[in-house]
């Protein structure tokens, strides 16, 4: 069993990049924040706080965003997944995560260039 807790990824690399690339594709789709929240029930400030990276976004949150707005959920999630890979920190068994690879937690470096298995 672990004893560490995974990083938090609230103002993370990669969490800002998810916000960055929400707004894009909102702006691309010629959709408000207004309208993007009245679509999901929501209000402004619900939208404006997920692009501000203030607020995490569940998966549920992040594919009805994707059909409102008209995005590959896909595409968002490959570029994201290649910002910052999985690390493994020092403490962990083998150093380098073999051990998680050998158990099934990670991808064999080679494999872990796409998110084949969603």
């Amino acid at each position: 069993m672990l004893d560490e807790r995974m990083a938090k990824t609230l103002h993370s690399d990669r969490h800002r990049r998810l916000a960055e690339l929400l707004t894009e594709k909102r702006k691309l789709a010629g959709l408000t924040q207004a309208a993007v929240a009245k679509a999901l029930g929501r209000h402004q400030p619900f939208i404006a706080n997920i692009e501000n990276a203030d607020r995490r976004v569940d998966l549920i949150e992040f594919l009805d965003l994707a059909k409102v707005v008209g995005f590959d959920p896909y595409e968002v999630l490959h570029q994201i997944e290649a910002i910052d890979p999985l690390r493994i920190s020092s403490h962990w068994p083998g150093n380098s995560g073999t051990h998680l690879q050998a158990v099934g937690y990670l991808r064999p470096a080679a494999d872990a260039q796409g998110c084949g298995d969603f």
